[in-house]
């Protein structure tokens, strides 16, 4: 007997579920890469063998009925799946390795669905009971499908919301060793367990030569960055190690304000940010009682970078296009004043009407009109818009801004 499907999803988290079928296969020497003869494009062909028995001895799997199956990057949300031999050769009563009690070892184990442990995962503080219901109602009717698309029993669904809430709790022995050493280093400034995990380090030498810099006449400002650069799993490095929420940044701050009350009067500080919402939300609420008299300014990399991400949207991705619009970028960014700025700008208009018109091809009546039109009503929309204060402009450009120029 031989039988062929073709599996498919929308959501990525259905791409494990055509392994859990209702039968006991284990994997059998990884996949094997293979290649096609039109394209050239590889595909990969995965081997599975059947469980019969309890253990990990030969005579505990067969291959008189086989499992096989294929994926392609062309088709990257679906797979074909091809069963051959002798289906009879399954075990019925088989029941999982781990199961002790006689309710279980009486009938027959199904393998529920990657998909549907997620589910029950993040609902770890609802009522088994109450997810196992939910579960049951989403799944299809069918029990040959609700076997193994709906969640097994309530004890799954309570191991699944347990294993969601240990991935949030530091343990014990996780808690005393971070005590030890912020105690034995002196590191640790700030330790709080409850509700909350919230670690605070700052070294002393390292303070000592930052304040050694605060109000120094002879020295050029200095720019302060704050970034959650550096990814750890969960956690995030700045100055610290926190999780990357607003009340960890408002913590970290407060921290900062304690241990160098100096800064809040530094007269030679600019804070840089990349304006990230949990970042600026922290600062727009702390912030003034922290640093009352530091400005702040946006950092040009991630500045660049939400430009990139906003222009390949409007479907411009082409590496000479994105490199015109970062050299206008930085120009800008490079004037020394304010209406230097503003006199540069104009030459964006210039640049509007070469991608319109300066190209090698003939220009139609049409295209002449259609484009120019295009251009006016972005102007004009620009004009409404600086007339209602609908503008992107910092408040101190305000001043420098006459509406009644417009």
């Amino acid at each position: 007997m031989s039988s062929k499907f073709i599996v498919k999803w929308t959501d990525n988290k259905y791409s494990k579920d055509w392994r859990a079928d209702g039968y006991l296969w284990r994997q059998d020497s990884g996949k094997k890469k293979l290649k096609t003869l039109h394209n050239g494009k590889p595909f990969f062909k995965y081997y599975f063998k059947l469980q019969i028995d309890q253990g990990e001895y030969a005579e505990a799997f067969t291959h008189e009925f086989n499992k096989r199956a294929y994926t392609h990057e062309d088709y990257p949300n679906q797979v074909l799946v091809i069963y051959d031999g002798d289906e009879s050769v399954v075990n019925k009563k088989y029941f999982h390795g781990n199961a002790t009690h006689k309710e279980k070892t009486d009938k027959p184990y199904f393998r529920t669905a990657p998909s549907v442990l997620p589910t029950a995962k993040a609902r770890p503080n609802d009522p088994p009971s109450k997810v196992h219901e939910d579960i049951i109602g989403a799944a299809p009717v069918e029990m040959k499908i609700q076997a193994v698309e709906a969640s097994r029993d309530i004890e799954q669904v309570r191991n699944c919301q347990r294993f969601a809430r240990e991935t949030t709790l530091i343990i014990h022995d996780a808690q005393f060793n971070a005590y030890e050493i912020g105690s034995d280093t002196n590191f640790m400034r700030k330790y709080e367990i409850f509700p909350h995990l919230h670690i605070a380090c700052l070294h002393f030498d390292m303070a000592d030569e930052f304040k050694k810099l605060l109000n120094r006449v002879d020295l050029p400002a200095m720019l302060m960055e704050y970034d959650t650069t550096f990814n750890l799993g969960n956690f995030y490095v700045s100055w610290l190690t926190f999780r990357k929420q607003q009340s960890y940044h408002e913590y970290f701050l407060n921290m900062i304000k304690e241990e160098i009350p100096e800064l809040s009067s530094a007269k030679n500080i600019l804070i840089c940010t990349d304006e990230e919402t949990a970042i600026v939300n922290a600062f727009e609420k702390i912030g003034d009682l922290v640093f009352p008299d530091v400005p702040r300014t946006r950092c040009h990399v991630h500045t660049w970078k939400n430009m990139k991400m906003k222009l390949r949207k409007l479907g411009i991705n082409s590496k000479h296009d994105l490199r015109t619009y970062k050299e206008h970028l930085y120009q800008l960014l490079n004037q020394s004043s304010y209406l230097e700025c503003r006199a540069v700008l104009p030459e964006s208009f210039n640049a509007l009407v070469k991608r319109r018109f300066v190209k090698p091809r003939n220009y139609g009546e049409d295209d002449i009109i259609l484009g120019s039109s295009e251009l006016v009503r972005q102007q004009i929309l620009k004009s409404k818009r600086a007339r209602y204060a609908l503008w992107n402009r910092r408040e101190f450009h305000v001043k420098s801004f006459s509406i009644s120029m417009i």
